[in-house]
């Protein structure tokens, strides 16, 4: 199945890295919160060792990370109804991936600028 957020032209370790969280904000369900908070958080965690931080890329990271905080307590209620949560969320993340277009990776002592193609 195809995401539906488009991460083809970010590195391919930063993309790979976002695609769990992606996922599950996709597709995860009834009692997957736990998981959905420990991928969004593991995944922050990462993108803050990998990438040098600017205050845009801050702010979508927890913009991103607070809406699927907010799904996730969705999740773990027992009697979830679909939520405006879940498109937040998505919409969270696709702000993020729009904002890493523009992000440097820090490797070694090296800065790689990532740019977006067009």
């Amino acid at each position: 199945m195809a995401r539906a957020l488009d991460t083809s032209f970010l590195p391919d370790p930063l993309a790979a890295g976002l695609w769990p969280w992606i996922d599950l904000v996709e597709m995860a369900g009834v009692g997957m919160g736990a998981k959905l908070r420990m991928t969004a958080e593991n995944t922050v965690a990462l993108l803050r060792r990998e990438l040098r931080m600017t205050p845009p890329i801050e702010t979508a990271l927890l913009d991103a990370l607070h809406a699927s905080d907010t799904l996730a307590r969705d999740l773990d209620r027992t009697s979830f109804f679909q939520t405006e949560a879940r498109t937040d969320a998505l919409l969270a993340l696709h702000a993020l991936v729009l904002w890493l277009q523009a992000a440097k990776l820090q490797s070694g002592d090296e800065l790689y600028e990532i740019s977006f193609p067009g």
